[in-house]
C-alpha cells in the first residue's frame, strides 16, 4: 500500500512528507515525499489550496491581489517583506509537515483552531 493510501492525506499537502521523514521512509534533507513519489501530488495540492483558501480567505485574497502585480520569486520576496512570513499555501503546508512528523512519532497534531488536523484524517473532499 502506498503511503498516501495508508494515511488518506490527500488535501493536506506536506503531511505525508513529515510522516515519511519521522518514520525514516525518506531521509531528512531529501525531496519532500509529497513532491515526487506521491501518486496524488496534483490532486492533493489542488485540495490543499482550497482548504487554505477556506481557512484563511482574507490572507489568501491579499496574496492573490499581490500576485496580479508580481509573480514567481519576486512575488515570494515581496510577500515575505510585507507579511513577514511565507505565503499562505506554504504556511499551511509547513503545519501539515509538522503534523505528519508528530503523527509519525506517535504524538498528536498541533492545535490550530479550525484548521486543526483530526487524526485519523477525514478527507477534505
Amino acid at each position: 500500500m502506498k503511503l498516501e493510501e495508508k494515511l488518506s492525506c490527500v488535501g493536506y499537502f506536506g503531511f505525508g512528507g513529515g510522516y515519511a521523514i519521522s518514520k525514516l521512509i525518506t531521509p531528512p534533507g531529501s525531496e519532500l515525499y509529497c513532491n515526487s513519489p506521491c501518486s496524488l501530488t496534483t490532486e492533493c495540492w489542488d485540495k490543499h489550496k482550497a482548504r487554505t483558501e477556506f481557512g484563511f480567505p482574507t490572507i489568501v485574497n491579499a496574496f492573490k491581489e499581490m500576485a496580479k502585480e508580481v509573480q514567481g520569486h519576486e512575488l515570494v520576496r515581496k510577500w515575505f517583506q510585507v507579511a513577514g512570513g511565507p505565503d499562505p499555501y506554504t504556511w499551511v503546508m509547513a503545519g501539515n509537515v509538522e503534523d505528519g512528523a508528530l503523527i509519525g512519532a506517535g504524538r498528536h497534531p498541533k492545535e490550530r483552531g479550525q484548521m486543526t488536523l483530526r487524526w485519523p484524517i477525514e478527507s477534505p473532499g
